[in-house]
């Protein structure tokens, strides 16, 4: 019986949408087209003096995405209808959709506040299945205020109110389903169809939910849409059919479908938080920051104690889209209309830290400790933005210690030991052993038992920095007594550091063979052996070291991105590269390994088209992956020259906030440098890497043009004695397809790198770039004849050859490589 409702349901649908669309084109042969066109201007009434009491801030012109955010938004998603910018008193239309932009009112505080939204429209305009009817239901409920009207039936207006007598029958109802879920998908399928006749209608939607979600985890995509229908139909006001439906079509990368559900699931609960969160940031993945807006501006219709939730969503998603004086503005509206709220004093200093306005971050710290004193995250916000705002270490010591005292009044009992941990590793980067020894003691009186190791791994470190290998080893053994079991590896691993620094490699060997055996369960145990034999340069036992790691740990993209680089043909690279997709399509690190493949010099596969998209799908999938924007950063050097636009990837990349990769953490001088600095320090490196192989570039360019392979095919261009910049490149009349300045063939927004790139940049008169000067304490540098395209494989020449001499380094040096630049984190 259902299946016969649900067909008829579909015809029905279907003969709506047919009239649907002859009315659209209709309206548009009247109209002369589907263009934009401005109709005339209908004032709204007051706005909610709730949401709207700050001065007036007028509407922002729409922000055309940048090149590196276009050509990255939505992989896969398909052709969007764009989205205009608002212009004031505009009221502007195309396919059905609208969007009123009014004059700011007075007290407005952001320009998505000011803005009229028909989604009945937007519907249409995407052109989503439904009755008229349901269409422009969410619409109508969005422009009542409070929501607390109430429906046939008992049911507030969007929100769905279940029984007591509901909620038990489907427990009931769980509990044997899982049992059965155990045994397989058909006999969990078959329980739950005995279940939609004896159990009431009310909990139908529920059970067809569990069985959808079932059907996705066995990756039944067809029957999971078939499913989630059915939930829709029974009960559209139930929100998660709506929010899990459309997570599946976004882990399948069907965005559009995506959103279209989205939509379609406001209609009918306009007032869920979740789902309009939701439909918000899938918007600003796509690149529609004007159609984030324009949901966003539906909160003008809702009670603050409903809306300031979203209201913060819409700050930081105008800090992302770098649009800082309008976050500011918004951020001071909710710090004084919910006070109480700890979250948005950390997101508002977040963002302040992240744009390096320290003096305006201390500021929310302080109104923050003045409002909520007890909440934990400002203390050790505060405690971050004392050490960065020292103008020395030794001042940093003491303003850390004026927050400790200050902090130990109000924040509660099982914080005081990461309190003091912070605290040690402040005395311990000023040069003040005894303090650091007598913060850390303190930190593990007040330490719970079973995380007392972290303390003790925290003392190793700074000992072995100290020279005190012996005090190292035992604070190690104790570590090793306290750790709980499934932390275990930490410790191991932690071991075997110290064996390496101390020059005991076969005993580092013996401890991660230890730690393979009793944690086989953890990657980054394998992955530190890999990383050991690297270090050691026996590249061999590497491969072999990953090749068993990969036996076990199929699915890590960072074991597959290790072997990548350890392997030594262009041949094999590739080979592994193409292995690990299928493995692991969307790791980020995959892909990054594969964007190195095409900006090698001395590889015959360099191509800065494949390398572009291959960069963009690498921040896409992992953007927490430093080493994807350096490797962008090269690329945007290579194109444009050192006084290149990288503006947009330093916005991009500061929304990502990454946090680990080889290359990145070379690039980290200091534990709290920001991402801004990072990459400052990464453009230096990059730049005096390509000073120093520039002749091997301009092969690699000239053979792109030309249309070469061969990386020797150049061999007039000699490496000895040549001054030229590696962008002065002789003038040659671009290839077909290619595009002025830039990657062929569509190259930097994925398409496909058809033809070669023309490279962009100074002439060869320009005077050359100067290099910084290399880090003290460095090995011999290469000699050009000695480079080779190994040397490439961590993207700076510098890090592999580090990396590979990591005995001959000092001891800070090799303290970074094989500790990592960050401390302990508690």
């Amino acid at each position: 019986q259902l299946q016969q409702q649900q067909q008829q349901q579909q015809q029905q649908h279907a003969q709506h949408q047919q009239q649907l669309l002859h009315h659209q084109s209709q309206a548009q042969q009247a109209q002369g087209g589907a263009g934009w066109r401005p109709h005339n201007f209908q004032p709204i009434g007051p706005h909610p003096p709730n949401v709207l009491g700050h001065p007036s801030m007028p509407p922002i012109p729409g922000q055309t995405p940048s090149r590196l955010t276009m050509s990255m938004s939505a992989p896969g998603s398909g052709p969007r209808p764009p989205l205009p910018p608002p212009s004031s008193g505009v009221a502007m239309e195309r396919g059905g959709f609208r969007l009123e932009a009014i004059e700011a009112p007075e007290g407005a505080v952001a320009p998505w506040l000011t803005l009229r939204e028909d989604l009945g429209r937007v519907m249409a305009g995407l052109a989503v299945e439904g009755s008229h009817d349901q269409m422009m239901a969410m619409d109508t409920g969005s422009h009542t205020s409070g929501g607390g009207g109430k429906q046939a039936g008992g049911r507030r207006r969007g929100e769905l109110v279940e029984t007591a007598v509901d909620k038990t029958k489907f427990k009931e109802f769980f509990k044997v389903f899982k049992q059965r879920e155990k045994e397989s998908y058909a006999a969990a399928a078959e329980f739950a169809q005995s279940c939609l006749v004896s159990h009431p209608r009310s909990i139908h939607w529920r059970i067809c939910l569990e069985l959808a979600d079932l059907a996705k985890r066995q990756d039944m995509l067809q029957e999971a849409r078939h499913l989630f229908e059915m939930v829709h139909e029974l009960e559209p006001l139930a929100h998660q059919g709506w929010l899990e439906h459309a997570k599946m079509e976004e882990e399948f990368g069907k965005l559009v479908q995506c959103e279209r559900i989205l939509l379609q699931g406001l209609q009918h609960c306009s007032e869920n938080e979740n789902l309009l969160l939701k439909s918000v940031k899938l918007e600003e993945k796509l690149g529609s920051t004007g159609r984030a807006r324009v949901l966003l501006s539906r909160m003008r219709h809702l009670s603050l104690d409903k809306a300031w939730k979203v209201i913060l969503e819409g700050a930081l998603l105008e800090a992302r889209a770098g649009n800082i004086q309008v976050a500011r503005k918004v951020f001071r509206y909710l710090l004084q209309s919910v006070p109480w709220y700890g979250p948005i004093y950390h997101e508002a200093y977040r963002m302040e830290e992240r744009a390096e306005a320290y003096a305006r971050a201390a500021d929310v710290i302080d109104l923050g400790l003045r409002e909520i004193p007890r909440y934990g995250p400002l203390w050790f916000n505060a405690l971050r933005l004392a050490d960065k705002m020292a103008p020395d270490p030794a001042e940093s010591a003491r303003a850390v210690r004026d927050v400790v005292q200050r902090a130990l009044g109000f924040i509660s009992k099982e914080l005081v030991w990461k309190l003091f941990f912070e605290a040690a590793q402040t005395e311990d980067r000023a040069g003040n052993l005894e303090s650091c020894r007598a913060a850390y003691v303190q930190s593990v009186l007040h330490c719970p038992q079973n995380l007392r190791w972290k303390v003790w791994i925290g003392g190793a470190r700074t000992e072995l920095r100290a020279g005190n290998v012996a005090t190292a080893r035992g604070l190690l053994e104790r570590a090793l007594v306290d750790v709980p079991r499934k932390t275990r590896s930490m410790v191991l691993l932690e071991v075997a550091r110290v064996d390496e620094f101390t020059g005991n490699v076969e005993d580092a060997r013996l401890m991660l063979q230890r730690a393979r055996r009793e944690t086989r369960s953890e990657w980054k145990v394998f992955l530190e052996s890999v990383l050991l034999e690297m270090r050691a340069n026996d590249v061999v036992q590497g491969v072999l070291r990953a090749r068993e790691a990969l036996n076990l740990h199929t699915g890590t993209g960072r074991l597959w991105a290790v072997l990548i680089q350890l392997v030594v043909s262009d041949h094999d690279k590739l080979q592994v590269f193409l292995q690990a997709l299928k493995e692991v399509p969307k790791s980020g690190e995959v892909w990054c390994e594969g964007a190195r493949l095409m900006l090698n010099p001395m590889s015959p596969m360099f191509h800065l088209g494949l390398a572009r998209r291959r960069l963009e799908f690498a921040i896409c999938f992992t953007p927490q992956y430093g080493d994807s924007f350096i490797e962008m950063l090269r690329l945007e050097l290579l194109e444009h020259g050192p006084d290149a636009d990288t503006a947009p990837l330093e916005q991009l990349c500061v929304n990502a906030d990454p946090n680990y990769g080889a290359l990145w953490f070379y690039s980290k001088r200091h534990p709290l440098d920001g991402t801004r600095q990072i990459l400052q320090n990464a453009k230096e490196l990059l730049l005096r890497d390509l000073h120093q192989h520039r002749r091997l570039y301009q092969r690699a360019l000239v053979r792109l043009q030309s249309g070469t392979g061969s990386p020797s095919s150049d061999s007039s261009l000699d490496d000895e004695g040549s001054d030229a910049s590696p962008h002065s490149l002789p003038h040659a009349p671009p290839p077909p397809g290619a595009q002025p300045g830039g990657a062929a063939g569509g190259g930097a927004g994925g398409g496909g790198g058809e033809g070669p790139a023309t490279p962009r940049g100074p002439s060869s008169t320009q005077p050359v770039h100067t290099p910084p000067p290399p880090p003290p304490s460095s090995p011999p540098p290469l000699s050009p004849g000695s480079v080779s395209a190994s040397h490439f494989g961590m993207g700076i020449t510098e890090l592999q050859h580090y990396v590979q001499n990591c005995a001959k380094l000092g001891p800070q040096m090799r303290l970074k490589l094989i500790f990592g630049p960050d401390p302990v984190q508690p």
